[in-house]
């Protein structure tokens, strides 16, 4: 009797131990849904467990992942995994810029129009915009593409600086400081050279280039000597620098250049078209930074390069 007892006892051990494998196989499993905002990244099926860690591997462009939360923003490192779970990444974006207009301090000319290209995530809620200096001088828009901004240089300014931001209002994620150098002038300059040309105008006709003498009129057998050379920016900035590199006659039979005089002389009566060209350089500081290299060297402003004058020279 004694061994009949033992040996049930026995075999009901031994079939426990048969069995209880196939039921611990047997354990619910669970959905797990891996989201970035309301878009679905991966999904799985899971075992329960007490210690169940996110596994799924983030990998979106221009995003920076910190960790996985809940739908209430909580953490989750290691649950327990009793239910469907759905995790949310938490990500920082990452900016992308470029400028193919940009060599470290880069000069312009008024006028010039400049794409700076920005990459970022689309994400809800977040907006591109900007923070600059010199907002007065250079018009800033976004294109319609979302792709970026153009830069508009409109006035006279020394270094533009410029930062790419991308916010929701609360976060926000900033590009690099870009600077842009512009003192490239060119045709917003006047340059005036001939006797009683005005020094005091108004802005609207200093832009429609008719505050300087376009018709002029030298005396046969006589000079006029080029005076009060200058360029003029606006109704208030006048620089007294400028260089003259050449003047070029269409009938030199009528009048004719001396450049050590710098004068016009009238040689017979008639009527020829006369064009100055010269450049004109201002020093507007004394070194700058250069930010790749981090050295500072000596610098000149870029002034104008290319001036020009077209004048009608009656001798009479």
């Amino acid at each position: 009797m004694k061994k009949t007892f033992i040996r049930r006892i026995s075999c009901l051990i031994l079939a426990f131990m048969l069995v209880a494998p196939i039921f611990s196989g047997c354990a619910k499993e669970y959905t797990v849904n891996y989201y970035l905002g309301d878009k679905l990244l991966y999904s799985e099926q899971v075992k329960g467990s007490e210690t169940f860690t996110p596994t799924y591997e983030f990998n979106e462009e221009l995003l920076e992942f910190e960790s996985w939360v809940d739908e209430n923003g909580n953490p989750i490192d290691t649950i327990a995994l009793e239910g469907d779970l759905n995790l949310y990444a938490k990500a920082k974006p990452v900016m992308e810029v470029w400028c193919s207009n940009l060599n470290g301090v880069k000069a312009f000319n008024i006028g010039d129009t400049i794409f700076v290209e920005v990459k970022v995530p689309k994400l809800d809620g977040w907006y591109l915009t900007y923070e600059a200096s010199h907002q007065k001088e250079v018009e800033v828009s976004l294109r319609s593409s979302g792709r970026g901004f153009d830069l508009h240089f409109v006035a006279r300014g020394c270094v533009y600086r410029f930062k790419a931001v991308y916010t929701n209002g609360i976060e926000e994620v900033k590009s690099e400081e870009m600077l842009f150098y512009f003192e490239h002038w060119n045709n917003h300059l006047g340059f005036y050279f001939m006797p009683g040309e005005p020094t005091n105008y108004d802005t609207e006709s200093f832009y429609a280039n008719t505050n300087f003498y376009t018709v002029y009129t030298v005396p046969l057998n006589g000079q006029v000597n080029f005076e009060n050379i200058r360029v003029q920016y606006g109704p208030n900035l006048i620089y007294y620098e400028p260089v003259i590199d050449s003047v070029v006659i269409e009938d030199e039979s009528i009048v004719t250049y001396d450049k050590e005089e710098m004068a016009l002389k009238g040689l017979k009566a008639g009527t020829t078209k006369v064009t100055v060209y010269g450049k004109w350089f201002d020093i507007t500081w004394d070194t700058w930074t250069n930010m790749r290299e981090g050295e500072s060297t000596p610098h000149k402003g870029t002034g104008s390069a290319n001036l020009k004058r077209e004048m009608t020279i009656t001798v009479a």
